[in-house]
């Protein structure tokens, strides 16, 4: 039984990964409204559950935040990576 060093990432994890660097990047800056959920399917293929989920997981890192009913803003909390 043979190990891959690298693990293959989940769609959703994919999905953070991207809009994690374009923040860092600075192509969503502090205060920037993200793409609508309906966008970033359109863009990604990917389905509204799996969109919000990796939403989530940035909202759950303090780089964005969730305005009821304005979608997600990139946060206060400057952008780090491990």
């Amino acid at each position: 039984m043979g190990v891959t060093s690298k693990k293959k990432l989940t769609q959703y994890e994919r999905l953070a990964g991207t809009l994690r660097d374009r923040i860092a990047a600075g192509t969503y800056a502090r205060g920037d409204k993200l793409p609508s959920e309906m966008e970033l399917m359109d863009e990604s293929g990917l389905s509204r559950s799996t969109v919000r989920h990796a939403l989530k997981v940035l909202v759950d890192e303090g780089l964005v935040r969730t305005e009821g009913g304005g979608g997600a803003v990139v946060g206060d909390t400057p952008p780090h990576h491990q």
